[in-house]
């Protein structure tokens, strides 16, 4: 039977809400179109004027660039309205307007990961088919460096050497399952990944990179474990291990296991946004600080910054940026946030270690940076804000909902003043969102 209904609404991930007797949720619908539904396909019968023709040619099989449908301007609307939906399920209060920050630009990933599979016997390499192990094989991904239609071109000619074999998920034989590559102005560092301790054809592989990058660094990850793509066992098999980079005047080095956000443009917006809500007055306690990049922008605008991270390889790197930048106002302790932070603002103190510690109590201006990952922050940490001398949150994050329900937890003690939507992967349904929380 054929159902007519029309799109009311966005859910998460970019589909469209409509209703019948029940609820459905459907892929590449815009707000207002009426659509027709048999047996789980959709028939866009009344279009929205904001509907394009996708500029992709894989749109349709790999399904991560999925707004490709709209126009910019309902791209902004969805992710608007998606982020209100989050904070009206969650009951929070805002009466602000939502600022919106595009840049709209192609090619604009600076690192991507191939998967690399043998699929009945031929060699692919491409795009994971989203929410599948299916390669799509790609000439060009419109939102990543040019300069990746190059690495494809050579990977497919390297992978038809004697003896170079792509992994396959079915009969576990083979070795290579994945290429990553980061992108440094016209640079690029490249690990393999493979399931067996070797690299094959070693030399061959340089002297293909070799004849079209001026400057490169060729690495080999070792990594059986098929739900992680790099670990730390990462060899250097030629070239080189990182590239510096100037970011809002520090000078980062970046190798290929680096986290540093996908789109560089958006990111020194996101940057200097958390770092102007912060002056020479201010204390700061940056929460999930990652390589320390953010805390050591932080320290060169306030007196004093200090990161709680608990990757140790992280922390390892946060102390070697401070050192080669000539930081000597910031800190990074290592543990996991909820474990540190209580301990860590105990008594109107900002504890670094056991000998060093920052008295609150005449601080007028303490501000805690939230970045946490995805799933958001533990409630521990929330609590221990909370309780603190904390008058300003600014709080940095991926993913809508789990922001909502945290500020949620906050909104009893801090209100929201301001809110900020930083389109840091554009085509796609995901969204940045940075907030700016003040103490009642």
């Amino acid at each position: 039977m054929i159902e007519k209904l029309k799109i009311t609404d966005y859910g998460m991930n970019g589909v469209g809400i409509a209703h019948s007797n029940k609820t459905h949720f459907l892929n590449n619908v815009i707000l207002g179109e009426e659509v027709e539904v048999l047996n789980g396909k959709t028939k866009v019968i009344v279009p929205s004027k904001n509907r394009i023709s996708p500029i992709c040619p894989y749109y349709s099989e790999c399904g991560g660039c999925n707004l490709q449908h709209m126009n910019e301007k309902e791209q902004q609307n969805y992710k608007i309205t998606y982020v209100k939906n989050c904070f009206n399920k969650y009951k929070v209060k805002f009466n602000n307007e939502i600022e919106y920050n595009n840049l709209s630009n192609l090619y604009y990933r600076n690192k991507i990961s191939f998967a690399v599979r043998n699929e009945r016997g031929k060699n692919k390499i491409g795009l994971f088919q989203q929410k599948t192990h299916k390669i799509v094989e790609i000439d060009e991904c419109l939102i990543t460096n040019k300069l990746h239609k190059k690495l494809l071109k050579i990977f497919r000619k390297y992978l038809s050497f004697d003896g170079v074999e792509a992994f396959c998920e079915e009969t576990k034989l083979g070795n290579i399952r994945n290429i990553v590559a980061r992108f440094c102005g016209n640079n690029v560092l490249v690990c393999v990944v493979g399931v067996k301790n070797n690299l094959p054809q070693k030399e061959k592989l340089v002297e293909l990179l070799s004849a079209e990058f001026k400057e490169f660094g060729l690495s080999f990850c070792f990594n059986k474990n098929l739900k992680t793509i790099l670990n730390s066992n990462i060899k250097t098999i030629f070239g080189k291990t990182e590239f510096l980079v100037q970011k809002n005047g520090l000078i980062v080095p970046q190798n290929v296991g680096s986290f540093f956000q996908v789109n560089d443009e958006i990111s020194e917006q996101i940057y200097n946004f958390v770092v102007n809500e912060t002056n020479k007055q201010s204390v700061v306690l940056d929460a999930y600080c990652g390589a320390g990049t953010m805390t050591a922008m932080l320290a060169k605008n306030s007196q004093f910054a200090l990161g709680i991270e608990c990757n140790h390889f992280a922390v390892l790197a946060s102390k070697e940026l401070f050192k080669s930048n000539s930081i000597k106002n910031a800190f990074v302790i290592e543990g996991k946030c909820e474990d540190l932070i209580s301990e860590s603002l105990a008594n109107n103190e900002l504890k670094i270690d056991n000998k060093q510690k920052i008295c609150l109590k005449n601080i007028h201006d303490f501000v805690c940076v939230l970045d946490p990952p995805r799933k958001g922050c533990n409630k521990k940490v929330l609590d221990a804000i909370i309780k603190s001398k904390t008058n300003k949150i600014v709080y940095v994050s991926c993913e809508p909902i789990t922001l909502a329900r945290d500020v949620a937890i906050l909104q009893n003690d801090f209100e929201i003043e301001k809110i900020c939507l930083f389109d840091m992967f554009y085509l796609t349904s995901n969204v940045e969102t940075v907030i700016v929380l003040e103490r009642k």
